[in-house]
């Protein structure tokens, strides 16, 4: 949804452009690969080329999601931490400048496609503090932004259980972030769960936690974990079934006699 009444201020085009400057994989391949668990496409990408993509901490923050597959481009959110403000403080800069600490995070939401996913990254923020809430929630809803990943917290939880927007995050409390963190830039490569997330990757939800599959990557790790995927269905409803012994059953692919 593209939203044509923004705050026309000068400091604001650039991330207007970065908003609007991402690359986004066909939708035809995110279909595809939202028809299969996010470890099959885990075991592709560290099998295939040796590396790790899962986001460590983070989970599905509300029980509607379990059993449910989030597949989507991502939108990057670069924070950072900074000193405890006074909020008056803050208040009177926003009310002096019109500049907002939050300013990339409502870029993101206002310029999102539908079934893009937000992504947040700032490096180690201290337990406890949530940068997202109900209110950034009902207007990623209305866009249409197909789920959030946060390098930090979520408050607000029941809010937003109860408008069903898929969360992951590494905790909920109700302290907000707006004195201790700050937007930096938007859609630039940023680290989240200790994971590079650069801008046009597929990030990968379900009840296990979230990956990163890399653009360049994505069709390639696809082809691996459909053929993983056939292999294990075998095991599991031709051989168990069978009542063939697990040593001889797995792993699939293992040589076995007829």
């Amino acid at each position: 949804m593209m939203v044509t009444n923004v705050i026309e201020m000068e400091w604001l085009d650039e991330l207007k452009k970065k908003a609007l400057d991402i690359k986004r994989p066909p939708k035809e391949l995110i279909e595809e690969i939202k028809k299969l668990d996010a470890s099959l496409m885990y075991d592709g990408l560290r099998y295939q080329f040796g590396i790790h993509t899962f986001l460590r901490g983070i989970k599905p923050m509300f029980n509607f999601m379990r059993g449910n597959v989030y597949v989507g481009p991502a939108i990057t959110v670069h924070m950072r931490l900074t000193n405890d403000e006074p909020p008056g403080k803050l208040i009177e800069e926003v009310q002096r400048t019109g500049r907002s600490r939050e300013d990339a995070r409502l870029t993101a939401i206002d310029y999102a496609k539908p079934g893009d996913i937000l992504v947040m990254g700032a490096p180690a923020l201290p337990e406890g503090l949530c940068p997202w809430g109900e209110c950034f929630s009902t207007f990623a809803k209305r866009n249409e932004i197909q789920t959030v990943v946060i390098n930090g917290g979520v408050r607000d939880t029941y809010g937003i259980e109860k408008m069903k927007l898929p969360v992951f995050a590494k905790w909920s409390s109700p302290a907000g972030a707006y004195e201790f963190v700050e937007d930096v830039d938007l859609n630039v490569p940023i680290q989240c769960g200790g994971v590079q997330v650069k801008p046009g990757d597929l990030i990968m939800g379900d009840g296990d936690g979230v990956i990163v599959i890399p653009a360049d990557y994505a069709k390639e790790t696809l082809e691996y974990a459909k053929k993983k995927a056939e292999k294990e269905k075998y095991a599991m409803e031709v051989l168990a079934p069978s009542g063939k012994p697990a040593l001889e059953s797995l792993p699939p692919g293992r040589p076995r006699k007829p």
